[in-house]
């Protein structure tokens, strides 16, 4: 999940670079068409446990850069 995880598990690496990398190593063939699946992190919650809403302001600023 785009952004819930990376933000609780992308040890300081961008999620800029992350996705690039996710693309040096995806195989089309083999692994499928890559997709992007995004959530927020739910407040108060363990970490990695999914919003049932998303932030908007944190999917634009994702969108926009």
């Amino acid at each position: 999940m785009i952004n819930c995880h990376h933000e609780c598990f992308g040890n300081g690496v961008s999620l800029k670079d992350s996705i690039k990398d996710i693309g040096l190593i995806w195989k089309r063939i083999k692994d499928g068409s890559a997709i992007v699946d995004y959530s927020s992190q739910q407040l108060g919650e363990r970490k990695g446990k999914h919003a049932n809403t998303i932030d908007i302001s944190l999917l634009r600023s994702l969108y926009l850069h």
